[in-house]
């Protein structure tokens, strides 16, 4: 599960990094910008400190 988790964490970052750096878009975009900015938030709080206990 970690390298999943790994990889989950990898992937919210780099949408979200995507994301802001697309504002034009993705100010027509928001609820998908604030997915992508909530799911690497819930990747780096929760699913990290899950790895870290194993």
């Amino acid at each position: 599960m970690t390298g999943y988790y790994a990889t989950r964490t990898r992937y919210c970052a780099t949408k979200t990094r995507y994301c802001a750096t697309r504002t034009r878009y993705c100010a027509t975009r928001t609820g998908y910008c604030a997915s992508r900015t909530y799911c690497a938030s819930r990747t780096n709080t929760a699913q990290l400190r899950q790895i870290l206990r194993k």
